[in-house]
Parts: C-alpha cells; sequence; structure tokens
C-alpha cells in the first residue's frame, strides 16, 4: 500500500481519488487550506502527487511543490506543453491527457482512450483499469507532444468557436466548419511557437488537425463550449499578444 496526493479534490480529482483508494493506497487530499510545507515535512511522502486544479491554479501551484515531491508530478490539464512545465522547474513529470468529461450531477462521458506519458505511467494506469476507463501508455516524447497539441486543440477549437452556444461538436464542424478551421490555424501558430522545436519534430497541423476531427466523431452529441470557454479565449489572446502573434479570428470570437 501506497500513500499518494490529490492536489485539487473536484470532479476529477475526486473520481482519482477514488480509483487510487480502490488500489488499496492511501489518498491525502490537498485544498487551498492544506498546510502543504508541515504536510511534506512531517507526514506524506506520496508514491504519485495528482494535479487536478484548474490551469490558472496549476500555474500558481507548481512553483510551491515541495522539492522531493517535484518527480513524482501526474499533470491531468489541458493547455499543456513541456516548455510550460519546464519553466517552472519541473522536469519530468507524468502527463495525462484525460479524454473523458466528468461534470458535477451528469454521469461520465468518454471521449476515446486518455494518454499517459511519463516515469508513473504504470501506476496512473492502474488507477485507470480501477476506474474501467480506457488508457493508452505513450511511447517517447514525439507521441507525446502530438496527444498535447491534438488536445490543446480539440478543446480550444470547440470552446472558442461554441463559446456562447449550445451547440453540440458535431454542429459546431458542420454549422461552422471554416470558423473551426480558421481558429485551429491561429491555435497552432500559438501551440507550436510555445513548442520552440524544430519544425520536424513536431507534428504538422494536418496530423492534428485530422485527429482533432477523429475525436469529435467519438462524441458527436458533446456539447462543444464548456463553463471556460471565454477564460479559454481571453488566455489564449493574451499569450499570442506575448508571442506577437496575430490572431484576428479568435479576437473576433469575443462578445
Amino acid at each position: 500500500m501506497s500513500e499518494v496526493v490529490v492536489w485539487g479534490v473536484g470532479e476529477l480529482g475526486a473520481m482519482f481519488a477514488r480509483g487510487e483508494l480502490c488500489c488499496g493506497n492511501t489518498v491525502v487530499p490537498v485544498t487551498r487550506s492544506t498546510p502543504l510545507n508541515t504536510l511534506a515535512e512531517h507526514s506524506c511522502d506520496p508514491a504519485r502527487v495528482w494535479m487536478t486544479m484548474g490551469v490558472e491554479d496549476l500555474w500558481k501551484a507548481l512553483p510551491s511543490v515541495p522539492l522531493h515531491w517535484r518527480q513524482r508530478l501526474v499533470l491531468v490539464q489541458n493547455e499543456l506543453l513541456p516548455p510550460l512545465w519546464e519553466f517552472r522547474r519541473i522536469e519530468d513529470p507524468t502527463v495525462v491527457s484525460v479524454w473523458f468529461e466528468k461534470k458535477p450531477r451528469t454521469p461520465l462521458r468518454e471521449v476515446g482512450s486518455s494518454e499517459v506519458y511519463g516515469p508513473l505511467s504504470e501506476g496512473v494506469c492502474d488507477v485507470f483499469e480501477m476506474l474501467s476507463l480506457p488508457v493508452t501508455r505513450l511511447q517517447g516524447r514525439d507521441q507525446l507532444l502530438r496527444s498535447l497539441l491534438v488536445k490543446n486543440a480539440y478543446i480550444l477549437v470547440t470552446n472558442l468557436v461554441g463559446m456562447g452556444t449550445e451547440l453540440t461538436v458535431e454542429q459546431l464542424f458542420s454549422e461552422r466548419g471554416p470558423l473551426c478551421r480558421a481558429v485551429f490555424g491561429e491555435v497552432m501558430k500559438v501551440q507550436q511557437h510555445l513548442l520552440g522545436e524544430n519544425p520536424k519534430d513536431v507534428p504538422s497541423p494536418e496530423d492534428v488537425w485530422s485527429a482533432c476531427l477523429g475525436r469529435l466523431q467519438s462524441c458527436p452529441d458533446r456539447k462543444a463550449a464548456g463553463r471556460s470557454a471565454r477564460e479559454r479565449c481571453l488566455r489564449i489572446l493574451e499569450t499570442a499578444k506575448e508571442l506577437d502573434i496575430e490572431v484576428p479570428t479568435v479576437a473576433g470570437l469575443l462578445p
């Protein structure tokens, strides 16, 4: 039996905590009121530290991660790319691209097999198995980059183009296909610039777009935009401005 930390006990955090309990592990929850330093110094030497809060909260929390926890992180967010955690001195986290949806008072909905990469992949896959959720273990950084780009593009395009509507993803791509493609192109410019890698080492936009369409077909009646759509739009606009990248189509989506 191992001790694990679940940092952020919302819908996803509660699910993964249940999976860890089913694996026979002790779960230590971390909330905003948890005395983190006291916990880390005196009582907790976790096998895994699940980071399951929102994107903005994650970036604020990473600098405060105790040093001896940093090799045990499991990042479970959208809008992730290696430079974003490397900048915060997190060198080798385990990263999960979650392809299911769990919202309050609604059943879980699968969009496909989730994907995991990193040193703690085996334990993470055990948790998914206990939850009866499909998961694929990635092999190599190239597969990780593709996985993250596909997830980011899918989430950003559906949320940005669907913002302020009740459209499903199928309706979105059917009724606003050209707009989806234009937003995708601008999103990919920002994502590729953030990566800062040799273009030969990054999946092509055509490959990422094709993969996004494949995910669309897995759950066509899913609502396109979530509660964080506006925040995602503002975030991509802020990042584009910092990188001096023009994204006029995305900018035109804000009311």
